[in-house]
């Protein structure tokens, strides 16, 4: 009985995943990027298996009802310079659930992680990202260190005088 209750419950997140994933051009595509060679299913969810909070593109397809359109497709959700059109491969915005595939269908990008997700100005807006190859944390700290040092500099300079 709990191994059917267990399976039950994962088939319907599937089952949501995929209802979500049809809404955007190579939903099911979107690869996941901190190993490329996976697929992100949960596009909308900081988690990678979806559910939870939402990452930026999640908060803008909610924002129209999770339908696909020019504004959503014009708009760059992570900020990282690329729109959402170009990362799931609709550049031109043309794409229509139910009609013709997507232009594109590599050289997929994720929509709502700002990429590469180990530069300086994507770590600092997505600090909910965690990836094994990742130094964001690195990244910040020597910032917030570097910036500590020069403040201890200048302290111990005006104590000196």
């Amino acid at each position: 009985m709990k191994i059917c209750v267990v399976l039950l419950a994962f088939l319907s997140a599937v089952q949501c995943h995929q209802g979500y994933q049809a809404r955007i051009p190579n939903g099911i595509r979107v690869p996941d990027p901190c190993n490329t060679a996976q697929f992100w299913p949960g596009v909308g969810h900081q988690k990678r298996t979806g559910g939870g909070t939402r990452n930026p593109f999640g908060v803008l397809m909610g924002d129209v009802q999770n339908q696909w359109g020019r504004s959503v497709c014009l708009a760059d959700s992570d900020g990282d310079g690329r729109t959402n059109g170009e990362e799931l491969g609709d550049p031109n915005c043309q794409w229509a659930m139910g009609g013709n595939p997507p232009v594109l269908s590599t050289n997929l990008s994720h929509p709502g992680i700002c990429e590469p997700v180990n530069s300086k100005a994507c770590c600092q807006k997505q600090t909910w990202l965690y990836c094994h190859n990742t130094v964001c944390n690195s990244a910040i700290a020597s910032t917030t260190i570097s910036f500590t040092m020069m403040i201890s500099v200048i302290i111990l300079a005006l104590l000196q005088i």
